[in-house]
């Protein structure tokens, strides 16, 4: 996975929560009920935020670890292949 879309990616998350939590502090508040629901709200926003953000990091991880395999072996299956080759070309 390309660093350029993991930051872009991270960038408008952000974006959202920081969309979220302005909208939500320029909205008028009365009262502290009114605060503490705003509290509340804000704490289960940054949680849910913060909880999709670590598994949307945890897959580009997985994925960016699995096609490393991949092409690790690959790489190793060619290396072997060319190697057998000339091995075969010497021998003939």
């Amino acid at each position: 996975m390309n660093t350029e879309k993991f930051k872009i990616l991270v960038g408008v998350l952000s974006g959202m929560a920081v969309g979220a939590v302005a909208g939500l502090m320029s909205s008028i508040i009365s009262g502290n009920s009114a605060q503490r629901k705003l509290e509340k709200e804000t704490d289960r926003m940054k949680k849910e935020m913060s909880k999709t953000l670590n598994e949307r990091v945890e897959g580009l991880v997985k994925s960016y670890e699995k096609t490393i395999r991949q092409v690790t072996t690959e790489l190793k299956n060619n290396a072997e292949k060319n190697k057998q080759q000339k091995k075969d070309q010497i021998a003939d």
